[in-house]
């Protein structure tokens, strides 16, 4: 755990190096890929380090670096924001799972009501709990057809695609395939 100031920036370029790796594995940009973003975050997280509400945990294998979780604490909850993982240091392990236990692990240690997912229903997210939260997004629009446009375009892009992974469950990667998409599977192989 990142617990001083000499040793966050350090922490820091690591999570983001790992968090950076683990998307461009997989063929995707990661959160980082931007200095501004970079450097909020390097700011904001050592603001949080002085007020005692940064989790910063790095997970090392033979002293190095393999897993790194970046989070906030906010009364007595720890919210998880970020994962880094390098899945090629021990390809058939989930260490990306063993560091999300150990955290929950130290989580509890401290006294922390609830360890907070946040948004979204990643199936992991699931393979620790069954709660759920549910966020409610409210936009205003003008009515000119460019609004509308926009509006049809984000409820076909995000709402369409929660409601097709209701309807077809597993099947989501089967229909995937057909329409020449990667799947989860594909991507990580």
């Amino acid at each position: 755990l990142c617990e001083n100031s000499q040793d966050l920036a350090s922490f820091m370029q690591t999570h983001i190096e790992l968090h950076r790796k683990s998307w461009i594995d997989r063929g995707h940009q990661g959160a980082f890929e931007t200095k501004t973003f970079r450097e909020f975050h390097m700011k904001y997280a050592l603001s949080l380090l002085s007020t005692g509400q940064l989790f910063l945990c790095n997970l090392e294998l033979n002293g190095t670096p393999v897993a790194s979780l970046y989070g906030f604490v906010y009364g007595r909850v720890l919210y998880y924001y970020l994962l880094g993982v390098d899945r090629s240091a021990v390809p058939k392990a989930s260490i990306g799972r063993v560091l999300m236990g150990r955290c929950i692990e130290e989580a509890i240690r401290r006294g922390y009501s609830r360890f907070d997912f946040l948004r979204g229903f990643e199936e992991y997210k699931y393979d620790w709990t069954d709660l759920e939260q549910r966020e409610l997004l409210s936009s205003f629009y003008n009515r000119s057809i460019g609004a509308v446009a926009f509006i049809l375009r984000q409820f076909i892009s995000k709402f369409g695609r929660q409601v097709i992974n209701v309807i077809l469950g597993d099947k989501t990667a089967t229909v995937k395939r057909m329409l020449g998409g990667k799947t989860r599977k594909q991507v990580t192989a």
